[in-house]
């Protein structure tokens, strides 16, 4: 059946419902055996009449038995429950009619409507969904934001972060050395690192006492998991005599002072050893400290060495051993109760050991002998006695003294021996000094 919107009522002509184009009365109905009609004959065995059997189905209980109307009641029906059959149709026209359908097109046209709306929603939703996750992705704020009010709303709102990227929280360790205690605890607190995070520890340094001198890890380090500072406190100066430099250095090195390195050569000390420190052991500890250092002697030639004195019977030349000719740079001849004869030399202070060999000339006669010493200002430093074809070391530490001499006298009193002397000579013999000093004396 289709119901139409318009109003019989409202047609042009139209016949109001009831009454039929014969103008005739409508037949009374009588009431059949069932409140409700049912498809088919109201009693068996009889044939329905006109007005109360009729096969038209009811959608509630029994109405009021209306006049039939016309054809044009017929060709518009009424919205409403289904009315009781017309009087005067045949009993086969009383029969159930199938709906009738819209017409194609209306409905083709209908089904497009539909599927117009419908691409546009989901149009609108996947636009709407892009634009919301753009803006999520671009903004780490918003990321946040939503996670946050996500897991608010508890496991099942929670949705996975597959697609956003996680949003760290990196702390960038900050450089404290040099900041005193407090200062330092509330610039890692501003950075992120809590109380229990640092750690601190006092150690010697050099004043001022109460600064952070070193801190570990090391600056900018990302998300430590603790920090420990070493916080300073009053510091002496330790012993560094006789130590070796190396050592030395490190130990000021771990008190935060420097060390300020001079050398010296100094007879009969080993190279590389401190030799003196300012400020001394046990004193407050400063950032430099004064370190000397021994080093190795240079040779100098004594012939380089300027001279202050000789003897009229000394000079240089060369001696003669086991038929050897030796170089010598001083040569002295002395003769049986004479005196010795004495050089002297110009140290000024500057050299640091003597050392040379002793020998007598074989052309000498047997049995004669010499003796050499030498001294300084300050007294003796060596004296070895010598004889014909012999050979001996001969050393003295001369370190900080003016003036060198050197003394050669026989030791025969034998009368029976020439009178023509004996011949001593000194080989090899030099000075050690400072590298400086010896460029100075050997370039000259």
């Amino acid at each position: 059946m289709i119901f139409s919107p318009v109003d019989p009522s409202d047609v042009d002509g139209a016949v109001p419902l009831g009454v039929d184009d014969g103008g005739s009365p409508p037949t009374e109905a009588t009431p059949g055996p069932h409140p409700y009609p049912t498809l088919g004959p109201s009693t068996p065995g009889q044939a329905p009449t006109v007005a109360t059997d009729t096969v038209q189905p009811s959608l509630g209980p029994p109405t009021e038995t209306r006049p039939s109307p016309g054809p044009l009641a017929e060709a518009l029906p009424t919205l409403g429950p289904p009315s009781d059959p017309p009087t005067g149709l045949p009993a086969a026209a009383a029969g159930v009619e199938e709906p009738q359908r819209p017409p194609l097109g209306r409905r083709m046209a209908v089904v497009a409507r539909f599927a117009a709306s419908l691409l546009f929603l989901v149009g609108t939703a996947t636009l709407l969904g892009w634009s919301i996750k753009h803006s999520l992705t671009a903004d780490p704020t918003a990321v946040r934001l939503a996670q946050e009010v996500a897991e608010s709303a508890g496991p099942a709102a929670v949705a996975p972060r597959t697609s956003l990227p996680p949003q760290d929280n990196v702390v960038d360790l900050p450089d404290v050395r040099g900041s005193d205690r407090d200062e330092a605890l509330a610039i890692l607190t501003e950075a992120g690192l809590s109380g229990d995070a640092v750690k601190v520890k006092e150690v010697a340094w050099v004043p001022p006492a109460g600064q952070v001198v070193e801190q570990s890890p090391a600056p900018g380090t990302d998300n430590p998991e603790s920090v420990e500072l070493s916080i300073s406190k009053k510091a002496t100066a330790p012993k560094l005599v006789r130590a070796k430099e190396d050592a030395a250095v490190t130990t000021l090195e771990t008190l935060g002072a420097t060390a300020e390195i001079s050398r010296e050569y100094r007879a009969g000390t080993e190279p590389g050893i401190v030799l003196a420190q300012e400020p001394a052991e046990g004193a407050e500890l400063t950032e430099s400290v004064k370190v000397t250092i021994s080093e190795a002697g240079v040779p100098v030639p004594l012939d380089k060495l300027e001279t202050a004195g000789s003897s009229y019977g000394c000079g240089s030349g060369t001696v003669t051993v086991n038929s050897i000719d030796r170089d010598a740079a001083l040569t002295c001849t002395v003769s049986p109760g004479d005196e010795a004869e004495t050089n002297e030399y110009v140290l000024a202070g500057q050299h640091g050991q003597f050392r040379a060999t002793l020998l007598v000339s074989s052309d000498s006669q047997l049995g004669q002998q010499a003796r050499v010493t030498v001294r300084t200002e300050a007294g003796e430093i060596a004296s070895q006695s010598v004889g014909v074809g012999s050979e001996v070391p001969i050393e003295g530490d001369i370190t900080g003294a003016q003036r060198l001499y050197i003394a050669i006298a026989p030791t025969s009193a034998d009368s029976s021996l020439s009178t023509d002397g004996v011949q001593v000579g000194l080989v090899d013999a030099e000075v050690l000094t400072s590298p400086d000093v010896a460029e100075q004396l050997n370039g000259d």
